[in-house]
């Protein structure tokens, strides 16, 4: 943060000239104000900056969970046309703050969406903090949000997906190699939102895509290979 000093008149060397105190009185208010204006200035600049990145990330994240609602919706064995709502569970581990910081962020994002995003379907997401797994009805959610890469947390989530028939989702592509599903990206060279699916994963979980929806996949993981869609 830039500090503006006090100026005291001490900080200026005699005048020995015609000037009069009067004229040394300006000069010193002079100076002090363009420097009050000149601080005021680049705070109001480098605010701006900051307002302007955190915007941003605001709506990559937007559109990521926009994207990510949407592959949710077109799994077949949901019978979306008869849902009144899309219901997804945002969890996090006991006891991480940071974590469930930003499972509340991802809720809220659910919560702003348009609500034709989904057709007019409502969207009901529910942040859920690992010590409370036995405290929800799993049978009617419809997908996970993982948000953790530690792969004890994303076993556990895993199994539960597969037990349930839950679809598994993320914001990181790499958890598709730990059995997730399905995963939207935005990298920062193209800002276009970029679909991962995992195939075993889908199978396991009992979900169904067809198969213009699998061709917007940017890459696709069959078995141990990731492999990238021309």
């Amino acid at each position: 943060m830039v500090r503006l000093k006090h100026i005291s008149r001490a900080a200026f060397p005699p005048v020995h000239s015609s000037f009069s105190a009067y004229d040394c009185e300006r000069i010193f208010r002079r100076t002090r104000l363009t420097l009050i204006a000149l601080v005021a200035f680049m705070l109001f600049v480098n605010t701006g900056v900051a307002l302007s990145q955190t915007d941003s990330r605001a709506e990559l994240d937007t559109v990521k969970m926009r994207s990510l609602l949407k592959i949710l919706s077109q799994n077949q064995n949901l019978d979306f046309s008869r849902l009144d709502s899309i219901r997804l569970v945002i969890p996090f581990p006991a006891g991480d703050a940071s974590a469930r910081q930003t499972a509340a962020h991802y809720f809220q994002l659910t919560k702003d969406l348009n609500p034709q995003t989904l057709h007019g379907k409502k969207i009901h997401a529910r942040p859920l903090s690992t010590d409370s797994l036995d405290q929800i009805d799993w049978p009617k959610y419809h997908g996970v949000l993982f948000l953790k890469s530690d792969s004890a947390f994303v076993k556990l989530m895993k199994d539960i997906c597969v037990a349930y028939r839950l679809l598994s989702l993320s914001f990181q592509p790499k958890l598709l190699e730990n059995g997730v599903s399905a995963a939207v990206d935005i990298p920062a060279e193209s800002n276009e939102p970029q679909f991962w699916f995992n195939l075993a994963g889908i199978r396991l979980e009992g979900a169904e895509f067809k198969a213009d929806v699998l061709r917007l996949a940017s890459y696709i993981r069959d078995g141990d290979r990731t492999l990238k869609v021309d």
